[in-house]
């Protein structure tokens, strides 16, 4: 199963290394289930290698968080790849390479599981592991995150971007990476539609394993509770979620506050007939300034605002209904009946059209989506008036998959089997 040296079957611990986004909310899922069986994992915390956005994993019981300076990279960038260019190239990606390696061998560990496999810090550990035939396998985050690219698809959509990587690369300064999985010996796929995809792009169909996302164990539960929630009969509640998109620099400045503002007009022109209660659900990655500005449009919509509360499914079991522009959550607040609205961004906007084509994606999942105010508050009342409404078929195969509660169950299996087998 393994190709190149290896050093024979380290162990029978499990290691689980994700950074941030739904990675946090992934691992602490599959933890919980390893450790009711007695399995407590390693977690890895790579997110220090990525500081676009901050991560949460504590509480966790054996939790590393190795940083740049650990692997001998220098931290002047927020990812990875420029840090290792300026830190010696391939010498610098070796060295984090044996890091992993020795951190796998001295907790004798027989099986990884990564969140991705693009940035180079999870390549390492996944170069690492298979050298030492220790198993690893890749599972998905869940909607729009198809793990891997296939080696017929370009690394990026902007030219000029390839033009860099591969300058790079001829000069020694940096790895290719593993678009195709080859350092992968399985691939744990949380819905059919992206299943289908990898084995469209070529990966053998004998890696991918059909599993229910373990994020999503608390959705199902969360799915039959909504209908039967308690309304607010002084106010219709309405879910905003946020996306730092405009921070992140993955849409122009200009078509970011177009598409809030038609988002609070809209809401204005709702609360206008009725009592409108917005819950601000803020992304994760939000800083202090990002918080202060949409408060900001809120005010100057005359908006009534309630915080958000810890949990998204503790604010969809508060809410009526969801806004927002093209996060998967909107995905899943549909797969609990309730109405939801996106403003649509103009894709023109976008610096990456992968990205830009998500906005296509949620319409064609059915989403309901509009650029102007008007539209906006006509779709959204006709969703409340509408109420409850079940899922289409096509949201549940293509990106949601399986939704039984029991995800994390399978996962911690299929991880136990792996480091069983080496």
């Amino acid at each position: 199963m393994h190709q190149g040296g290896t050093c024979g079957r380290t162990g029978q611990r499990i290691a689980l290394a994700g950074a941030g986004g739904a990675h946090p909310a992934l691992i602490r899922a599959i933890a919980a289930a390893l450790g009711g069986r007695g399995k407590d994992p390693l977690v890895i915390d790579l997110s220090a290698f990525d500081r676009r956005g901050a991560a949460d994993y504590g509480g966790l019981t054996d939790l590393v968080r190795p940083l740049p300076a650990d692997v001998g990279l220098r931290d002047r960038f927020t990812t990875a790849a420029p840090n290792i260019v300026i830190s010696g190239g391939m010498r610098a990606y070796r060295r984090m390479e044996r890091y992993f390696g020795a951190m796998l061998e001295r907790r004798k560990i027989g099986a990884v599981l990564l969140c991705h496999l693009w940035g180079y810090p999870e390549q390492a550990l996944a170069q690492a592991a298979r050298r030492r035939g220790i198993a690893v396998l890749l599972i998905d985050e869940g909607p729009f995150s198809l793990p891997l690219k296939g080696s017929a698809i370009p690394e990026t959509s902007r030219w000029q971007t390839r033009f860099a990587f591969w300058a790079l690369r001829a000069a020694g300064l940096l790895p290719p990476r593993d678009l195709g999985g080859e350092l992968v010996d399985k691939v744990l796929c949380t819905s059919r539609g992206r299943r289908e995809k990898l084995e469209g792009m070529g990966v053998p169909s004998g890696k991918l394993l059909l599993v229910p996302n373990p994020r999503f164990d608390m959705l199902a539960r969360t799915a039959q509770a909504w209908p039967r929630r308690e309304t607010d009969p002084a106010a219709v509640r309405i879910l905003w979620l946020h996306q730092p998109f405009g921070s992140d620099g993955k849409v122009e400045t200009g078509e970011v506050v177009r598409a809030e503002e038609a988002l609070a007009s809209a809401l204005a022109i709702c609360a206008a007939k009725g009592p409108v209660t917005v819950i601000a659900r803020l992304h994760p990655r939000a800083e202090r300034s990002e918080r202060e500005r949409l408060e900001a449009l809120f005010a100057r919509h005359s908006l009534s605002v309630a915080p958000s509360r810890p949990g998204l499914y503790d604010d969809f079991l508060h809410a009526d209904a969801a806004v927002g522009f093209y996060s998967s959550a909107l995905l899943e607040a549909m797969c609990c009946s309730m109405p939801v609205v996106a403003s649509r961004l103009d894709q023109a906007g976008f610096r990456e059209r992968g990205e830009a084509a998500k906005i296509d994606e949620l319409v064609a999942l059915g989403v309901p989506a509009a650029s102007d105010p008007e539209t906006l508050a006509t779709l959204l009342n006709k969703g409340l008036e509408a109420g409850a409404k079940p899922a289409g078929d096509v949201l549940i195969h293509d990106e949601i998959g399986i939704l039984d509660g029991k995800g994390a169950e399978a996962v911690a299996q299929s991880l136990m089997d792996a480091a069983e087998a080496g």
